[in-house]
């Protein structure tokens, strides 16, 4: 698995073969925590890009950003 370098306490997935994902949280002085499938309230996380700042301006305006955006399906 790749070592994907993020913030405290994100969930980020890994793409594995096949389309199956798995999810993990980073916690500090901890191993990856491996969280399983994101259900309810966790399917609502980003998923982190790097966006023009903006087109943060336009998302707090519109409600969402005006380009394709990745989303978990």
């Amino acid at each position: 698995m790749a070592r994907v370098y993020t913030k405290i306490g994100d969930i980020f997935s890994v793409d594995l073969e096949h389309g199956t994902k798995k999810y993990f949280q980073l916690i500090a002085y901890d191993q990856f925590t491996y969280v399983g499938e994101l259900e309810g309230e966790n399917r609502k996380a980003e998923i982190g890009v790097v966006v023009n700042p903006f087109d943060i301006v336009e998302r707090i305006k519109i409600g969402h950003y005006d380009f394709v955006y990745p989303q978990f399906e």
